[in-house]
């Protein structure tokens, strides 16, 4: 009688069991934020990033808005990468068409959010080595 108690129980807990509802699968939109923009350029100067890094004047870094980062070091979008093209300047940079990928390494606290501040090595890049300005970017 033990036994057969058992496994009735035994029975009524698995169908419980299976009678669980399935999680809800919850929808994130991860669809990638397309901005216009200013792209000007920064020195960092071997000194740290709001993102807590020394990066050379040559690396493909960029500081964004206050705006994304939270008034946070290291800010939330430290690391991210982002894709920034040329599109042409009202001030005689060149590279209208050029794009490049830079990775986020600090904050620009006078930018808006479209605004990106761009690291030497990649403003030459962006610009084809231009003299330093104001070029508009996606």
């Amino acid at each position: 009688m033990l036994g057969k108690t058992f496994i009735s129980m035994l029975a009524l807990a698995a169908g419980l069991t299976a009678a669980a509802p399935a999680p809800v699968p919850v929808a994130i939109d991860l669809a990638k934020r397309t901005f216009s923009g200013l792209g000007t350029i920064y020195t960092q100067g071997g000194g740290f990033g709001s993102c807590g890094q020394a990066n050379p004047d040559s690396a493909f870094i960029a500081a964004i808005s206050n705006d994304f980062q939270h008034s946070q070091s290291p800010g939330p979008m430290c690391g991210r990468q982002i894709s920034v093209r040329n599109t042409g300047s009202n001030d005689g940079v060149g590279g209208a068409g050029n794009a490049i990928t830079v990775t986020v390494a600090d904050t620009c606290p006078s930018c808006d959010q479209n605004h990106l501040d761009l690291s030497v090595g990649a403003w030459n890049q962006l610009t084809g080595n231009a003299p330093y300005g104001t070029v508009f970017i996606d």
